[in-house]
Parts: structure tokens; C-alpha cells; sequence
């Protein structure tokens, strides 16, 4: 027979006793720098109507409280009743740009607050801040170094407790280890926090979002596409009930990419839209500019030639007002693709060699001009030995590529090879690409 127990005391009315509404400001402070929702900072111990009686000096804390809400901001509960003071206080409003400055696009702006000021500080703070350069780096670049900062942070939080931030640490390893295509790894950090969220060890509704989201494009770029459907299903389930639109746009741009690889291009255009439309109202130049990229992709894929056009002006256009340079060989990629389905395959292979041999493209770009200048001398006509060395200088941009897209590469090449008539090195190269993403026997 069940043994009753008494449910958790969840604290919805107003508190009694003096306000100190410093507190509240606080806290306030830190969560909005944190990107949680009131909700996510309630979790299962208050209501979020408490939370709001608290960020505007409404209500008091308690001791059991502060104890709870100041381990879930990452903060000691001394900080967050007493106020921090000195270098102390100092570090904290670091802290808060940094964070800031990342939530923002700013990846340059947190790095170079993250770097001065991780040399300065000890302990949890120090953590925190090794946290947070590491995932500036991630949106900047393939570093290994974020991977060892984010070790260090990881071990640090363990050693003081700090559940939620190990939790958040894990899923932020995953992101660091994709970037590094190391994907075996990634997948196996993503399962770690996803496991703490079951645990309790941090509530929070857009985190879990993510980690969905992120689990699904895994299994894309590995063409498990059932997996990556089921991934994608629990995110838009979640997102119904997540209060972040940006986790909500994300997982319009996850899905967007998911549809396409299962063949619904119509469904994947109208999720890249519903994206753009959110980070149009979020104001985030560097998403939507991706985003409007992606979309102009989409278009090219569906032969709608002119909304191509007008979708890569606008990326373009944006990329050009802020700054986004990391963008540019992206969007050059997909005018070269453009070019391409227009059926100009010499303006294709001209504009890829200039993103495939330019000094601001690299990784992921450069192997895509690669592949398209390729497949554009193919189409253009070219001779024989100077297609086959394009496509092994394609296919070789490609060595540290997700599976499916080595796999596009030998596809691609044995597609040039059968219009050439040589169907032994073209069954040859398809076979090489059905064994990256076949089914296995």
C-alpha cells in the first residue's frame, strides 16, 4: 500500500513582514540576464505570481526561499539579500553584460569581457565566467578551447553544488563538441542534461526545448530522420508551453530543415517563415539574417528563382548593416547556387571559386563553394580530369563534414560521372554515399 506524503509547499500568497525591494530588483536582474522566465525561475517550489510579488518589491523572501531562488541564478544567498560588495559587485555586473552582450548577438563584446575578467575571479565566479567565454566561442568559432574551459567550469560546479549550472555546462559541452563534429560525444553531453532536467536538478521548460531541438538536428546532419522526427515532435509539443520566443524561433528554423530532408518542401518553407516572422519581432539582426539566407535556399531548392533573389538581398543586405561578416560566404554560396539553377553554370562556378578560395571563408562554407564550383564545371561542360579534380578536391573539403553531407558530395559526383557515361566510377561513388547514410545490414 502507497505510504501518503505531504506535497511540496508551493508559494503563491503575499508574505508578511518587511520589504526590502533591492531583493526583488535583484532578482530580477539576474534572471533576465539569464534569459529565464519567471515560471523557469519559480520551477515547482513557488508560483510565479510569488516571483512577480518579489521583482517589484511586493512581497519579502524567506530564508528557505532565497536559499532556492539564489542556487537556481547561481549566486550566493548572502549576494542576493545583502548585496555583493567590491570586486565582488563588480564581477556580478560583468557578469550581467557579458551575458547581455551574448543574448544580444555580441559574441565579440561577451568574449572580451569574459577573457578580462575570468583572469580576475576565483571560485563559482570564476566558473561562470569560463562558462560563458566558452560559449562566445562556440558562436564564433570550432575551437577545442571552449571544450577545456567548459571542463573546468563543469568540475568547479560540481564541486560546489551548483546542480543547474552543471546541468546547463553539459548542454553547452554538447554544442561545443558539435561544432567540433564530433558527434557521438555531443549526443552523449545532450543525454547528461537532459537527464538532470528529469532529475530536477534545473526547471526549465526553453532548456528542454533546446536540447530537443538540438537533439533532432543531430540525427539530421547523421540522416536518422526518424529520430530526428521524434526530436522535432517533443520540441514543437514544448514549445507550445515554453514562454521564450527565440526557443520557439529556433525550433521553427530545426524543423524548417527537418521537413526538407523528409521531402516536404512546402512545410519547410512555411516553418522558415513562421522563423523569420519571430526574429522579426525579437529584433535579432544576425538570426534573421541567417534565417532569410536559409529561406532564399529554400526558394532555390523549389525553383521560386525570384523570391530567391529577394530573400539573399535582404540576408545580404542585412548582413552588410551590422557587420555580420561570418554570414557573407554563406550567402555568396547560395548566389552561386542561384546562378547554378538558372541554368548559368559558368557564373556559378566563378562565384563559388571566389568564396572557395577567399580568405574569410572557412569550414562549412568553403567545403559547400567547393562542392558547387564542382558541380557547376560539371554542368558548364568542362573536361573530364578537370571535373574529377574538382569533385576530389570537393570531396576532400568535405573530411570533416556530418556524414550526410560527405554522402551529397560522392552523390554529386556520381551524378556528374553518369552524365559523362562512365557508369563503373559513378555506381563506385554511389555507393560510397548509400554507405555513409544507408541503412546498415
Amino acid at each position: 500500500m502507497p505510504v501518503a506524503t505531504r506535497p511540496k509547499r508551493v508559494v503563491h500568497q503575499k508574505a508578511k513582514g518587511p520589504i526590502d525591494p533591492s531583493v526583488g530588483e535583484r532578482v530580477r536582474e539576474l534572471r533576465a540576464a539569464r534569459g529565464m522566465t519567471q515560471a523557469a525561475l519559480a520551477g515547482p517550489d513557488f508560483s510565479k505570481g510569488f516571483i512577480s510579488l518579489l521583482e517589484t518589491g511586493r512581497t519579502r523572501v524567506s530564508l528557505r526561499a532565497a536559499h532556492v531562488l539564489a542556487g537556481r541564478l547561481g549566486v550566493d544567498v548572502t549576494d542576493l539579500l545583502s548585496g555583493a560588495s567590491g570586486d565582488r559587485q563588480d564581477q556580478e555586473f560583468i557578469l550581467l553584460r557579458a551575458e547581455q552582450e551574448l543574448r544580444s548577438g555580441n559574441a565579440k563584446g561577451a568574449t572580451e569581457l569574459a577573457s578580462a575578467w575570468t583572469k580576475r575571479s576565483s571560485g563559482i565566479t570564476k566558473a561562470r565566467f569560463q562558462r560563458l567565454l566558452a560559449r562566445a566561442m562556440i558562436e564564433t568559432s570550432r575551437s577545442p578551447d571552449a571544450v577545456k574551459l567548459l571542463d573546468d567550469a563543469l568540475r568547479a560546479f560540481r564541486a560546489f553544488g551548483a546542480k543547474e549550472f552543471v546541468a546547463r555546462t553539459l548542454y553547452d559541452l554538447a554544442r561545443a563538441h558539435v561544432r567540433l563534429y564530433a558527434f557521438g560525444e555531443a549526443v552523449r553531453y545532450a543525454l547528461e542534461a537532459e537527464q538532470a532536467i528529469a532529475r530536477g536538478d534545473v526547471v526549465d521548460r526553453t532548456l528542454e526545448l533546446e536540447i530537443h531541438q538540438f537533439l533532432a538536428n543531430v540525427h539530421l546532419a547523421l540522416g536518422d530522420l526518424a529520430s530526428a522526427e521524434i526530436r522535432g515532435e517533443r520540441a514543437r509539443q514544448i514549445a507550445e508551453d515554453a514562454e521564450d520566443p527565440s526557443a520557439v524561433a529556433k525550433m521553427y528554423q530545426a524543423l524548417a530543415l527537418t521537413r526538407y530532408e523528409q521531402g516536404d518542401p512546402e512545410a519547410a518553407l512555411a516553418y522558415a517563415r513562421k522563423s523569420v516572422e519571430q526574429w522579426e519581432q525579437l529584433g535579432q539582426s544576425e538570426k534573421l539574417a541567417e534565417t532569410w539566407n536559409t529561406l532564399g535556399w529554400l526558394f532555390i531548392k523549389r525553383e521560386h528563382f525570384g523570391k530567391a533573389d529577394e530573400a539573399l538581398d535582404r540576408a545580404d543586405a542585412m548582413a552588410k548593416e551590422h557587420r555580420l561578416e561570418r554570414l557573407n560566404p554563406f550567402i555568396a554560396v547560395n548566389r552561386a547556387a542561384l546562378a547554378l539553377a538558372r541554368g548559368s553554370a559558368r557564373e556559378a562556378a566563378r562565384l563559388a571559386n571566389a568564396v572557395a578560395t577567399s580568405a574569410d571563408a572557412a569550414g562549412e562554407a568553403r567545403a559547400r563553394a567547393v562542392l558547387l564550383e564542382a558541380r557547376a564545371l560539371a554542368a558548364a561542360g568542362a573536361p573530364l580530369a578537370q571535373v574529377t579534380k574538382a569533385f576530389d578536391a570537393a570531396i576532400k573539403a568535405h573530411a570533416d563534414a556530418t556524414p550526410r553531407d560527405k554522402a551529397r558530395a560522392h552523390q554529386a559526383y556520381a551524378d556528374a560521372l553518369s552524365a559523362r557515361k562512365q557508369p563503373a566510377d559513378a555506381y563506385a561513388e554511389a555507393r560510397k554515399a548509400l554507405d555513409l547514410v544507408g541503412p546498415k545490414i
